[in-house]
């Protein structure tokens, strides 16, 4: 699939693209992501707070249990575009001045500003568009990392816990109904999707600043 998307993709996206597949979080958690919550150091995210869109607009959230709240362990790939965006995006910053939002947002719009949930699954629907590519929804990237995670064997508590899934009992009802075969067979079908050449091909755009240009407005963030 990466292959076939177009290398000028704005890096907010691929980003996001990047945490749901490997790690599993929700798009409202991504959205609501700060530099804060990145440790560098020991290669984990903290899960703290979650993006919410209501007809009041957009606001911040506490998750919805106490096992949402949760540390996401990270890999050397992950932490390497991280970190390549987050020079990028303190470039922004010094480029804007004050008139950057400085919210602290890991995934935001050039300005700082949050971006709106939505608005998010309408661009990768867009891509997956422009792709030629069948539809799926940005949230199956979530149950795509439980697929693979399951398929290698990993334990289901594991799973489960780094899901935050408010009990093990949640995680057995929406994947136990899958047997070995199935699960070996839809992770060998995701492959094409993500693993592994292709998510490099995400991380590297990260690290070049993979930038959107004006011929490409379906990327729209407002």
């Amino acid at each position: 699939m990466l292959d076939k998307i177009p290398v000028t993709i704005h890096v907010e996206l691929l980003l996001s693209v990047l945490l749901a597949i490997t790690t599993g979080l929700r798009r409202g958690e991504i959205l609501g992501l700060k530099w804060g919550d990145i440790d560098f150091e020991n290669n984990t995210l903290a899960v703290r707070r979650t993006l919410q869109e209501t007809r009041q607009g957009i606001s911040f959230k506490e998750p919805k249990t106490m096992k949402s709240k949760r540390l996401v362990a990270l890999s050397g790939r992950e932490i390497a575009a991280l970190k390549a965006h987050k020079e990028e995006q303190q470039s922004e910053k010094d480029m804007l001045g004050k008139g950057y939002n400085y919210a602290d947002l890991v995934c935001a719009q050039t300005d700082g500003e949050p971006i709106i949930p939505k608005n998010l699954s309408c661009c990768f629907r867009d891509i997956l568009i422009a792709a030629k590519l069948a539809h799926i929804r940005f949230h199956d990237l979530r149950h795509t990392h439980a697929t693979i995670l399951l398929s290698q064997n990993i334990h289901l508590k594991i799973v489960s816990e780094r899901l935050g899934h408010s009990t093990i009992t949640t995680t057995m009802d929406r994947y136990s109904h899958l047997a070995p075969g199935q699960l070996r067979e839809a992770a060998v079908s995701f492959e094409d999707y993500i693993m592994p050449k292709r998510l490099n091909v995400i991380v590297k755009q990260i690290i070049h600043n993979a930038k959107i240009m004006p011929d490409e407005e379906f990327l729209i963030w407002h």
